[in-house]
């Protein structure tokens, strides 16, 4: 059995449109309203992947996903940057990530990331 997909874009409205496109694409999705309901997700459930679209620049963000790394550190982490930023991969890397996409990408792009990772991760950094 494959292991669910945790969404979490602080943009609902986003969100939802990825969420119901990963979906579609045959993904199990669970989406997250906010960052403290990502990691109460990440606690409470085993997901194969936790996809975050991300201001990385934001520094509540990047101790959203420190803490999303802390709580399911066995699943990969894809951070999608929005908006793109210097040295993005870097901040990625040092928090765990596995995947880094940057904004504008396709969900047929996501979901080849998705398709072609390994059932659980190990964590980069």
């Amino acid at each position: 059995m494959k292991l669910p997909i945790l969404l979490f874009d602080p943009n609902p409205v986003a969100a939802g449109v990825l969420a119901q496109q990963l979906r579609r694409a045959g993904f199990e999705t669970h989406m997250a309203a906010d960052g403290l309901a990502a990691v109460l997700a990440a606690r409470g459930q085993p997901f194969a992947s936790i996809v975050v679209v991300a201001d990385l620049a934001d520094a509540r963000m990047r101790k959203c996903m420190h803490e999303l790394r802390d709580a399911e550190p066995d699943a990969w982490l894809i951070v999608i940057s929005d908006p793109p930023v210097d040295g993005a991969w870097d901040v990625v890397r040092k928090l765990g990530g596995n995947v880094m996409m940057d904004v504008p990408f396709t969900v047929s792009d996501l979901a080849r990331q998705l398709s072609e990772l390994p059932a659980r991760a190990r964590p980069v950094a």
